[in-house]
């Protein structure tokens, strides 16, 4: 049976360096010669045995050998060899071990990311390998930014975590750790880029800026500027020993470049000189706040402030409700008193636009006294309604409005040559112009009805226009035949109302007849009906529309002209069968004519076919016996009765055809028959042939189908007739 034989020196652990070498030899004895079988188990939790990446070696008998080359970290385990024979079996066991640098740490990972610090925390490595007295492995931990290629060292531990502190807020980091053991150092493992961002950000946008000049009034280099601010609750967003500081900015409100006037305030006012600020000019205020994590928007424009006496209005301009006419001795003025002598001329707006008093003009006037303060309108007369309405003084920023008002029922002032009936033609224009007197400032409503029966009234196509005080006008521009009716304004206010109506008649050529189509189609002769158009137009002494008649073939695009009339129907003439036609009629009044009215291609068919096919075609030879050239042929036929079909006045045409009785081929031999019966000559045909005959009719509708062959006939004298048969 199998013994093993081994020496005293016979270790069953081997520890190697990984990239070591050494060789296990097992002597034994054994016969009959035994089987050897080697085997290895990894360190693993959970492995099996299996055969070992080494190559066992058995040339020498007695002994069993296994080299362990060049050893990884992954050949640590127990290396079994088992001897048997019939006899018995025997085995034994070798545990190697290999001291290696650990692998990478694992799962590196930050926590805590408050932007200026992280936590960095990682796994044990998947190896780890012997470390002496069971010491612990050491970390190597290193960083850098993430734009940059060479880590810097952190720290070293034997914990599976650290702090990072003294980061920079908004910077991308990569950290990097390596695990080391008592045979060396592993590779190092990084963790993502790591952003770092501070657990708060900017602080809110302050609100409610506002600016106040003090003294509110004086001269300029005896003022300054308060700003006071806001800065809304943050709700616990920002830790409450951050703090903020904020910049304020000024601007002139028409201009568009804010200017730093001071910065890192911690109180939310600041008091500002008025070193180069210019009197009489708007300036605007703003405020950013910041603080670590950044700055805020800046906040909305504070109110606009001016240096020095500003300039209002100590008295307003009035509104005033005149029920009588003023004169000289009782006027109506329009005054109004500024806070001081303004630095540009005044201006006067009666209604929105420009005011002036036009030359020559009577009853008002403008006045300013000598210190430019007080300003005013006097009017001694109001007579032009133009005067009345809304008026505005407009100095440097400011403004203030006033205004005459009447209260007058609106009253129409139509003139001598006013017409309440307009005639255009279609393309023409005019304007109808309805002046008024109304105050209050009345409601105008145009409304339009047209001359179709049954309309109601509604909102005309035209524009009416009221830019003229005391004047509503409808500009009728360009006129179709369907804006006639009849045009009304209604001018109304709480006074009372008053309208006016004008007729609009429009002349214009009609427009196109209606429903073309055509009857009485007989192939050559058609009959063309219509409708009147839907719009007739307006003719001298109530005469009837004229209808203008033209026609071409479908394949054409140019009409020729047919007839004129004033009926609803025409008949058209000499058509062609079988052709295709379109017929156009259009209406003419004495403005002009309509565009033309098409109908759908009409084609024109004969109300009679072909004739029916010939019958009973009969062939006869005379003489019956003699030579070909004295012969001639006899062909006769009959046409059946058409049942009425055809007309009596449409004759037929008969054509007969010849060939051999042998042959496909049919020739013609006579055409344009209007007999049923032909004589035929003989030339170009041979003796002792048989030869058939058949008809074709034909009329204006086409030819009939051939007719059935005749009987067969010979030309010369029978042999057999000779030979006395």
């Amino acid at each position: 049976a199998p013994t093993l034989h081994l020496s005293e020196k016979w270790e069953d652990t081997i520890v190697l360096k990984a990239g070591g070498s050494s060789v296990v030899e097992v002597p034994f004895t054994a016969s009959p010669k035994p089987s050897i079988k080697w085997t290895w188990k990894s360190t693993v939790e959970g492995a099996s045995e299996t055969s070992p990446r080494f190559k066992p070696e058995t040339a020498m008998a007695g002994l069993t050998s296994l080299p362990l080359s060049r050893v990884k970290r992954e050949d640590a385990g127990d290396y079994k060899v088992e001897i048997e024979n019939e006899l018995g079996s025997v085995s034994v066991t070798v545990h190697l071990v290999v001291l290696d640098k650990p692998s990478p740490p694992r799962n590196p990972h930050v926590t805590d990311n408050t932007g200026e610090r992280v936590v960095l925390h990682w796994e044990e490595p998947e190896f780890a390998g012997v470390q002496p007295g069971g010491a612990p492995l050491e970390y190597v931990v290193e960083m850098r930014e993430a734009t940059q290629r060479a880590n810097k060292p952190v720290t070293k531990t034997t914990q599976l975590s650290t702090p990072v502190e003294a980061l920079t807020v908004d910077k991308s980091y990569i950290f990097a750790i390596a695990a080391k053991n008592s045979v060396g150092q592993s590779d190092f493992v990084e963790t993502k880029p790591v952003s770092t961002k501070l657990q708060y950000g900017p602080p809110p946008t302050p609100v409610n800026v506002k600016a106040t000049v003090n003294p509110e009034k004086a001269p300029a280099k005896d003022q300054s500027i308060d700003v006071t601010w806001e800065l809304p609750a943050d709700e616990g967003a920002t830790p409450t020993d951050v703090t903020a500081e904020f910049t304020v900015e000024m601007k002139p409100k028409d201009s568009t470049r804010w200017v730093e006037v001071a910065k890192a305030l911690t109180e939310p006012h600041v008091t500002l000189p008025t070193d180069n600020m210019k009197e009489f000019t708007d300036y605007e205020f703003r405020v950013t706040a910041k603080n670590k994590a950044g700055a805020s928007k800046p906040s909305e424009p504070s109110n606009a402030i001016q240096l020095g006496v500003p300039l209002e209005f100590v008295r307003e301009l009035p509104k005033i409700v005149v029920s009588e006419a003023p004169n000289a001795e009782k006027p109506v003025v329009l005054e109004c008193e500024l806070s001081r002598k303004p630095r540009e001329p005044v201006k006067w707006l009666h209604n929105d636009k420009p005011f002036a008093v036009k030359p020559k003009q009577q009853g008002v006037t403008v006045e300013e006294e000598k210190q430019a303060t007080i300003h005013r309108i006097t009017f001694t007369q109001l007579t032009d309604e133009e005067l009345l309405g809304e008026y505005t003084l407009q100095v440097e920023n400011i403004a203030s409005t006033g205004g005459v008002e009447m209260k007058v029922a609106p009253t129409l002032h139509l003139s001598e040559k006013w017409e309440d009936t307009i005639v255009l033609k279609a393309g023409g224009s005019s304007v109808v112009e309805v002046p008024f007197t109304a105050s209050p400032k009345p409601s105008i409503k145009w409304t339009w009805k047209s001359t179709v029966e049954g309309a109601s009234e509604t909102s005309p196509r035209f524009k009416p226009e009221t830019a003229m005080a005391g004047l509503t006008s409808l500009p009728l521009s360009r006129v179709k035949r369907e804006d006639a009716g009849d045009y009304k304004v209604e001018i109304e206010n709480e006074l009372g109302s008053v309208s006016v109506t004008v007729h609009l008649v429009v002349l214009d050529k009609p427009s196109p007849p209606r429903n073309p189509h055509v009857t009485d189609n007989t192939g050559e002769r058609v009959v063309l009906h219509w409708e009147e158009p839907e719009f007739a137009g307006v003719q001298p002494g109530g005469a009837p529309l004229e209808y203008v008649v033209e026609m071409r073939e479908a394949t054409q695009r140019a009409n020729k002209p047919v007839t004129k009339t004033t009926q609803l129907s025409t008949p058209v003439e000499a058509l062609t069968v079988d052709k295709s036609y379109i017929f156009a009629i259009a209406a003419k009044n004495s403005v002009g004519q309509s565009d033309f009215v098409e109908t759908k291609p009409v084609s024109t068919k004969l109300q009679y076919g072909p004739p029916p096919t010939p019958v009973n075609v009969k062939a006869t030879v005379n003489p019956e016996k003699a030579p070909a050239k004295d012969q001639s042929i006899d062909v006769t036929w009959e046409l059946p009765a058409d049942e009425g079909a055809t007309p009596t006045d449409v004759t037929a045409e008969f054509t007969v055809e010849m060939k051999p009785k042998d042959s496909t081929r049919w020739v013609e031999v006579a055409k344009a028959l209007t007999e049923p019966h032909v004589t035929l000559p003989t030339d170009n045909m041979k003796e002792f042939t048989d030869y058939e005959f058949r008809v074709t009719a034909k009329n204006k509708a086409g030819a009939s189908k051939p007719s059935e062959p005749s009987n067969a006939i010979q030309l010369g004298r029978s042999i057999c007739r000779l030979a006395g048969v």
